[in-house]
């Protein structure tokens, strides 16, 4: 999609490149710079360090859907990256809590990655094998946080989540969408849309699930909002109704704040995946339901965070 091309290039430009000019981007070939920074960071990666996995995923996300159109580039990175993975060690690993969201969040990339191998005929079985074990493992048998108390696996706290059950009331974001959550419907997605998902019965209840998650906190009208006073009482969100530049004071809670961007940013790549996975399974109702949300994020984001220079580069305003 076009607008999507323009948000990702937007995001390169500004987090990747860092030109310090246009004329500098102009003299530029941003998929030789990509490829430069990718190839190094991939091979300093430390599979070993949740931060190495975190932060891997948060970064080049944006430069593999640049480079994947490059297969020499592409290819070569992955040779390198697919080398330094350790699969057991991150089953293993994903046992203790604190490892969790960053193996989920490596895992969602490598679950892109693979959607991208499959319109190569270049699947990675090894890692298709892992992204499975990963599902089931999340969704059914791994304990899941909450601020209120523990649930059995992540099932369970969706389900309460999106039921709004009584047990863990209290606060507005105890009810939120986390990312741990926006991870594994993801990575379910994407299985699907490459028709390798191992366990379609756990596969096709988690879409479901997402979609109504989804949907329920969503307003597709004219003023597109995500999320809407999910987060205004959390502690994060205190000083979210000041708008002046002065440090504030005191605090000033904003019962209308969105998702920040930090974690929505993940959002339009999340939207996009599901919308391909219900495709797949013919469920063209849902597949175009995400679509519809795509299109009226993106004129909100165009509206009100984007303007063009002269020669048509998108920066933000």
């Amino acid at each position: 999609m076009k607008k999507l091309k323009l948000l990702i290039l937007l995001n390169i430009t500004v987090l990747v490149l860092n030109c310090k000019s246009e004329e500098q981007i102009r003299n530029k070939n941003p998929s030789d710079e990509l490829y430069n920074i990718v190839m190094k960071a991939t091979a300093r990666l430390n599979i070993y360090k949740d931060t190495h996995l975190y932060h891997y995923q948060n970064i080049f996300n944006y430069a593999f859907y640049i480079l994947k159109d490059d297969k020499e580039y592409y290819f070569n990175i992955l040779r390198i990256l697919y080398k330094k993975i350790d699969y057991e060690y991150l089953l293993e690993r994903s046992k203790y809590d604190k490892s969790r969201l960053s193996i989920l969040q490596f895992a969602y990339l490598l679950s892109r990655l693979e959607k991208y191998n499959h319109n190569y005929n270049a699947v990675n079985y090894k890692t298709v094998e892992f992204l499975n074990k990963i599902v089931q493992k999340f969704y059914l048998d791994l304990p899941a946080w909450h601020w209120k108390k523990t649930f059995t696996n992540m099932k369970e706290r969706t389900l309460a989540k999106l039921n709004k059950d009584s047990s863990i009331a209290g606060r507005n974001y105890y009810f939120a969408m986390i990312d741990e959550d926006k991870f594994l419907f993801g990575i379910t997605a994407n299985l699907i849309s490459i028709n390798l998902c191992k366990y379609p019965y756990i596969c096709e209840e988690i879409l479901t699930v997402a979609y109504q998650f989804i949907k329920s906190k969503t307003d597709l009208t004219q003023n597109f909002s995500f999320a809407k006073g999910d987060w205004y009482d959390h502690p994060e969100f205190a000083y979210a109704g000041w708008e002046d530049t002065m440090y504030p004071s005191q605090p000033r809670l904003k019962e209308d704040v969105e998702e920040d961007i930090s974690h929505f940013h993940r959002m339009p790549w999340l939207i996009h995946d599901l919308s391909e996975a219900f495709n797949a399974m013919n469920d063209f109702e849902k597949s175009k339901y995400f679509e519809r949300w795509l299109i009226a994020f993106y004129n909100k984001f165009n509206d009100f965070l984007i303007f063009y220079t002269k020669e048509g580069y998108p920066l933000l305003k």
